[in-house]
């Protein structure tokens, strides 16, 4: 049974700009992020499927430097497409248009965060970027790189992750370029 967070009764217990953590009436506490998007930049090369991954600065993690899908904020009053679009852009270079945009679905990433980030494939024409990245200007953004891995990497990838939004990005993906490929 899914219980949704009352956000209006619930107890504020700390918040930031992107994240806030709060307390139900019964003592359950929860994160509730700002909306976001998670998403997959692919392409083909002589008939295999390539997807475009980030290489991050994630201190939090065992492995500092880390295998990431492209994320980002929902900005109020923004459709979640166009996060897709500006993110893409600024991590990247790549311009698309809506119809290189495919949503796949929510993700909930654990039981204690209440807000799901929507999950999508993004179409690119080619491995050229159309301009330069833009970069939000933060030591984080400007550390990592865009590495290329092709669906053949996925289960390598999946088995030695420890980024869980990649993990169910690609476990939700995979099964899809599988079959776009054999056709």
């Amino acid at each position: 049974m899914y219980i949704k967070m009352d956000t209006i009764t619930d107890k504020l217990l700390y918040e930031t700009e992107w994240v806030s953590i709060k307390e139900t009436p019964d003592h359950y506490i929860y994160v509730a992020d700002k909306p976001g998007v998670l998403f997959l930049p692919i392409t083909t090369i002589d008939d295999t499927f390539h997807i475009l991954l980030r290489e991050e600065y994630c201190p939090i993690y065992p492995e500092p430097f880390t295998l990431t899908a492209i994320t980002g904020r929902i900005d109020t009053d923004e459709l979640p497409a166009h996060t897709v679009k500006r993110e893409l852009l600024e991590e990247t270079g790549y311009v698309v248009s809506d119809e290189d945009i495919l949503y796949l679905s929510d993700i909930y990433y654990d039981k204690i965060n209440a807000t799901p980030d929507k999950l999508y494939i993004v179409f690119l024409r080619s491995t050229q970027p159309d301009r330069e990245p833009t970069t939000d200007g933060t030591i984080h953004e400007r550390r990592a790189k865009n590495v290329w891995v092709t669906v053949n990497d996925i289960p390598s990838i999946v088995q030695f992750s420890q980024n869980g939004p990649l993990l169910i990005a690609l476990m939700k993906i995979y099964p899809y370029l599988i079959t776009l490929e054999e056709e």
